[in-house]
This record gives structure tokens, sequence and C-alpha cells, in this order.
């Protein structure tokens, strides 16, 4: 049996969708989404499902997240200040966002052969 592969999670029967963060009302990458469950109640807590498209099967949960009841006020404070961090300029094309890191120097660079020198 593959040991990665976990059971399913359904949401509770009482468990209220409060809404779906997607790219049509944020900017985003194409075919992803967040939405967001809350169990109401002393011990309630919420849910967020990253939500991925396929061609052939639709819209399905790639993860979810519970986040107890006690520990969403000092996360939203956290992502407020993330929030104020991250760059929002649109962007216009579909190209990767590349990986913040160093980058490998080409062996032709002038660079590198005053280096080498």
């Amino acid at each position: 049996m593959d040991q990665r592969r976990k059971p399913c999670v359904f949401p509770s029967p009482t468990e209220m969708e409060l809404g779906v963060v997607s790219p049509s009302t944020h900017a985003g990458p194409a075919g992803t989404a967040i939405r967001v469950r809350v169990e109401p109640g002393r011990d309630g807590y919420a849910r967020l499902e990253q939500l991925a498209y396929g061609e052939d099967v639709g819209w399905y949960v790639q993860k979810s997240f519970c986040i107890p009841g006690e520990m969403i006020e000092p996360l939203v404070t956290q992502l407020r200040k993330a929030d104020c961090f991250v760059d929002k300029t649109p962007q216009f094309n579909d190209e990767p966002i590349p990986f913040p890191a160093p980058s490998i120097p080409k062996d032709d660079d002038p660079q590198v052969e005053k280096q080498n020198a």
C-alpha cells in the first residue's frame, strides 16, 4: 500500500461554507482556489481547502487544513502582515513565476571566465 496516500477527509454535516477565493475574484494562478468552511461553536474550527482544476475531473480538493478556533485570530494577524509584503502589481503574462533562488552562472558568462582566470 502506498504510505503517502491519506484517507479522504469529508466536511462535517454542520460545517458552513463561507466562500471561495479564486482567480476570478483575486489575482492568482488559473485553475486554483481556496474554499473556506467553518464549524461554528465553542469547539469550532476553520477549514481551508486548496482546490485545483483538471480538464478531466473538474474542480477537486488537493489539500485540506483545519485551523482550531483559538488559532484563527493570531493567524489572521500574521496573514495581514504577510499581505503588506506581497507585491500585488497585476501580471498580465502566463509565464511561470521564477523561484527566488541564486542563479547558477553559465560557462560562457564573462564574469565566470574572470573568476576562473
